[in-house]
């Protein structure tokens, strides 16, 4: 329960008294991203072994990883400098995209569609981080997304096509409403009037974000998403 959570003091709040609604409301989704990512970033060690759903992981657990991980990645300031160190985004970035790895090189699709989401939703947070006007930021994520690039361009040019479709699919789920927008558009245009050389074509409909209980992004980390889906 929120009455029970022990908040920082704050400047003119040194007597310990606890913090406004507003604060906690601030102060409650950083405290979550501190103190629980790693336990659910631990559990995609369960996927190649069989003990955690591919599926249930794609779909409950990674949405919630990647959100905290946005938390952090976006409040590096103020409350967020007492509940973790510089260097745990990347740290909690790091051990998730060892385990997409693992799971990757496992025979089931299933599994390797689970990595394909993964490594997508870490490459929408690397791809925020780096959008921070940091030099520090520049030079620690650059490495780091093109790791995540390079194994998810393996995803859609040497596994099954069903992964390539996920990788496709979570790629465009990650880009900002506006960008569906422009490329719903031109796809429905492409869908009434198909080329002419070509009978019977069909376009499968993109997969729209889903914004309702994501983290918000800034539009400069909405425009560093666009350029690495891009």
């Amino acid at each position: 329960p929120r009455s029970s959570i022990q908040f920082f003091p704050t400047r003119g709040n040194a007597g310990g008294e606890e913090l406004d609604e507003k604060q906690k409301e601030e102060v409650i989704p950083v405290a979550l991203a501190a103190f629980h990512l790693q336990p659910l970033i631990e559990c995609f060690a369960n996927v190649p072994g069989g003990g955690l759903n591919p599926a249930v992981a794609s779909n409950a657990i990674i949405p919630v990883v990647e959100n905290l991980l946005l938390l952090q990645a976006t409040s590096r300031s103020g409350l967020a400098g007492y509940l973790w160190k510089k260097r745990d985004l990347e740290d909690h970035i790091d051990h998730a995209f060892l385990l997409a790895k693992k799971a990757l090189f496992c025979s089931d699709v299933e599994k390797r569609k689970f990595a394909a989401t993964l490594l997508v939703a870490l490459l929408r947070v690397a791809s925020v981080a780096s959008s921070l006007h940091d030099i520090r930021a520049t030079s620690t994520w650059c490495p780091v997304i093109d790791e995540l690039r390079g194994c998810l361009r393996r995803c859609i040019t040497q596994h099954q096509p069903s992964v390539r479709i996920e990788a496709y699919s979570s790629l465009v789920s990650v880009l900002p409403s506006s960008a569906i927008a422009v490329f719903g558009s031109t796809q429905s245009q492409d869908s009434v009037s198909p080329h002419p050389n070509v009978s019977g074509v069909t376009t499968t409909p993109l997969r729209s974000p889903n914004e309702r209980g994501r983290a918000h992004v800034s539009q400069a980390g909405q425009k560093a998403i666009i350029n690495i889906v891009s």
